[in-house]
């Protein structure tokens, strides 16, 4: 296949559902990424490490993976499963949870600072957070 096949076959890429909400997780990750660089940023700036840097490069890789696979190689017509979507739904309320509850702490890396409090509301009154 040559490149001006692929050109036309991209201009005329069918969006549906599937497409539409892959675009909207891309979107969600993207915001999510500015404030967690901003704390990285500021955490580091206080003194903080990071733990585990060797890894993450893959990470980002690997999560826009799934998410590209959903906008490109599921075909638009594709019927969705309602009651997997709900479950998606129903995990990122929990996520952002996390996230609202470790406020300026949150992060996409690992992060420690031996001066931050222990964070001890929300889910964390019941379980440590692992840093």
């Amino acid at each position: 296949m040559d490149w001006e096949t692929l050109f036309l076959q991209w201009r005329t890429f069918d969006m549906g559902l599937p497409q539409y909400l892959a675009i909207a997780i891309l979107i969600q990750r993207i915001i999510e990424n500015f404030h967690g660089n901003y704390n990285i940023k500021r955490l580091l700036a206080e003194g903080g490490r990071e733990v585990g840097s060797g890894f993450y490069r893959i990470v980002p890789i690997v999560h826009m993976s799934w998410v590209l696979a959903i906008l490109l190689l599921i075909p638009a017509d594709s019927p969705v499963s309602w009651w997997l979507l709900g479950l998606y739904g129903l995990l990122q309320v929990a996520r952002y949870y996390v996230i609202f509850t470790l406020g300026k702490y949150w992060t996409t890396r690992t992060i420690t600072l031996d001066s931050a409090p222990v964070v001890r509301r929300g889910i964390y009154k019941y379980i440590r957070h692992p840093n």
